[in-house]
């Protein structure tokens, strides 16, 4: 008999309830993963909350986690049992759970250079940030990026990746406890937003020219101040909206400096197995060889998901977060 946290309604946390749930046999082309390490991500919140929906018919959150093979389909070759492998379901969600059944085409062999729990508390993450600094935008020597909430989730990760392509890395952080953390991410500068003029430290860390890329995962709060960090011809990235969605796109702002915007989603840069296996190799690769830097991650039972949610909403969190069977 397996576990699952399913969301009895949409709000708060406590919506959230460990049951008692059967598995099926796994597919032909199915394995049966016995999660070991759940990792925690904003979007589960916002699954949670009802913001993002969740397109199976699943009632149980959660997109990413890392386990052991205990069984397989018929028609499932590249892989055997005991293999650690780790996941992500993306919109489907889902991996709220101590085991469950996976295509195998969603599958990647976690390296055992890297230990499971940070594997875990990163894949999701990592994956994104793949995408967004080699395929949305470019990070490279000689350029200059804004990374909004640079402390930590997909922003640490951006920040680190950049750093590591040889980019100026210009985070913010909503609070001063965080600027530790934002440094050793690898951000050269670091700005506290909530109490500092960021507009004008990000314009005068670029000599007033701006910045080549903004990354933004905030949302409304930010995004207006982002668009006049850029220098002409820059381009905003907005990954994702924890203060919420942009109310109005100002266009006299874009059209003045033509700039470029996207609103990338990994379901659009993951599609198939070779972008997986291409962002997850090059994540693996700069994991192993110390370029991008993934502190141990904060562990909850998976029967305090509601703990856990709890604190990623508070943004106090110090390390990325992740769910113990």
């Amino acid at each position: 008999m397996a576990q699952a946290v399913i969301l009895e309604s949409f709000g708060k946390p406590e919506v959230m309830k460990l049951v008692d749930m059967s598995l099926s046999a796994p597919g032909d082309f199915d394995v049966q993963v016995e999660n070991i390490a759940i990792e925690v991500n904003f979007i589960d919140l916002l699954q949670r909350s009802g913001a993002h929906p969740i397109k199976s018919s699943s009632k149980i959150p959660g997109v990413s986690a890392v386990g052991k093979i205990v069984k397989m389909g018929s028609a499932v070759k590249s892989y055997k049992l005991g293999d650690i492998v780790g996941y992500t379901t993306f919109d489907n969600a889902g991996t709220y759970c101590t085991a469950r059944n996976v295509h195998n085409q969603l599958l990647v062999n976690i390296p055992p250079e890297i230990p499971i729990k940070t594997m875990a508390a990163c894949f999701y993450k990592g994956i994104a940030a793949q995408y967004l600094c080699c395929r949305t935008f470019i990070a490279r020597p000689e350029i200059s990026v804004l990374v909004h909430v640079a402390s930590g989730g997909v922003g640490g990760l951006i920040a680190g990746w950049c750093k590591s392509m040889g980019a100026q890395v210009i985070g913010t952080i909503g609070s001063e406890e965080k600027r530790k953390a934002a440094l050793a991410s690898g951000c050269d500068i670091v700005i506290n937003y909530s109490e500092e003029d960021w507009v004008s430290k990000v314009l005068k860390a670029t000599n007033n020219i701006g910045v080549n890329v903004v990354y933004n995962g905030i949302g409304g709060d930010t995004f207006n101040d982002s668009l006049s960090c850029l220098m002409p011809r820059g381009t905003m990235v907005l990954f994702g909206n924890a203060s919420g969605d942009v109310a109005q796109l100002d266009m006299k702002i874009v059209s003045e400096k033509s700039l470029f915007f996207t609103r990338p989603s990994i379901t659009h840069y993951k599609r198939n197995r070779m972008e997986l296996l291409l962002g997850f190799n090059e994540l693996s690769s700069k994991i192993i060889d110390g370029s991008l830097k993934v502190t141990p991650p904060i562990e909850f039972k998976l029967s305090e998901a509601a703990d856990a949610h709890k604190l990623l909403e508070s943004r106090q969190n110090k390390a990325l977060l992740i769910l113990v069977p």
